[in-house]
């Protein structure tokens, strides 16, 4: 959704400023590559300067405790969440349950 809506931004604005009938309208002129660059530049610094306080902030806060032990667990357990301890058990259980 997002995606489509910032798709259908840019093109809006292009055709703005490159189609003459809407230059005329909007009072636009074509921009060149320079003036491309500092516009994308320009445009995307709010999302530098965020990603780097980001980085800073997770390099100066302490590792928290239970993180590791967590990693290792999901690391090692398959996608579909099943382990060959887990699978063993519910068959154990399923068949004391049929023989009670």
């Amino acid at each position: 959704m997002a995606l489509g809506a910032v798709s259908l931004s840019v093109a809006l604005q292009v055709l703005v400023i490159y189609f003459p009938f809407l230059q005329d309208t909007f009072g636009t002129v074509r921009l060149n590559a320079w003036d491309w660059m500092r516009s994308i530049v320009v445009a995307s610094g709010v999302l530098w300067v965020v990603e780097a306080a980001q980085f800073v902030t997770r390099r100066l806060q302490p590792p928290k405790p239970g993180n590791a032990a967590l990693r290792r667990h999901f690391a090692n357990t398959p996608a579909d969440g099943v382990t060959p301890s887990s699978v063993g058990h519910a068959a154990e259980t399923a068949v004391g349950e049929t023989n009670a």
